[in-house]
């Protein structure tokens, strides 16, 4: 069964082959599950769903604030969800996935909210603020988000489309960096000579150019306060 392309991919093999001068679709699976892994180890490092997705019915804890942008739990739930209802939980909390599109429905406590730019008519605001990272953005609302467990459910699209150039060289260098070192299956440890003397260096999940480029994507997460 060939291997699908991760949902949250932040790029495609075609563009991985091109780098590399594989012409040939042979080992068409093992880059796309490459590719898969990379993109992964990307959201796990800053900490984001970055390629955008659809959010439905998901359930947060309001904040009492009037700005929202998700909240930072981590802990084990343990509540039993019936329904549509799904909790947007990761090892890095419950925020909302940005950029942001304004949410399709909103509701508090059961309570349908109205959605649109005009905080005079209208309940609630989508606050996008249109940075190249995409941090920052969320959801305002006059009244303020009530304190409560589970009580925000939200329906919206974030994260971004099409893929940050960026990002995906990231996923792509990843991605190259991992087929270069197939065949010495992954070996932590490297040693080369240089200026004779022999030096051990150990590899990292992904390129230190990757990094460089995701480094401005990431969530900083404030803890302890």
């Amino acid at each position: 069964m060939a291997v699908s392309a991760y949902t949250g991919a932040l790029t495609v093999i075609a563009d991985v082959k091109a780098r590399l001068n594989i012409t040939g679709v042979t080992d068409d699976d093992l880059l796309q599950t490459m590719v898969n892994g990379a993109s992964r180890t990307i959201e796990t490092l800053t900490g984001r769903l970055l390629k955008q997705r659809t959010y439905t019915n998901v359930l947060f804890n309001g904040n009492g604030y009037q700005f929202f942008t998700g909240d930072p739990l981590t802990e084990p739930l343990g509540w039993s969800l019936s329904g549509p209802d799904t909790i947007q939980q990761s090892a890095w909390g419950r925020f909302l996935e940005t950029p942001i599109e304004a949410p399709t429905a909103v509701s508090i406590s059961g309570t349908a909210q109205t959605i649109g730019d005009d905080p005079e008519t209208k309940d609630v605001q989508a606050i996008i603020l249109g940075r190249p990272s995409g941090l920052g953005d969320g959801l305002y609302r006059a009244d303020g988000w009530p304190v409560g467990t589970n009580n925000i459910k939200i329906t919206y699209k974030g994260g971004f489309t099409p893929v940050p150039e960026d990002l995906a060289e990231a996923a792509i260098l990843t991605a190259m960096a991992w087929w270069t070192d197939k065949d010495r299956k992954y070996t932590r440890l490297v040693s080369f000579g240089a200026q004779g003397e022999n030096v051990t260096l150990e590899k990292m999940a992904i390129p230190t150019i990757a990094k460089d480029l995701i480094q401005s994507f990431k969530r900083t997460l404030m803890v302890g306060i």
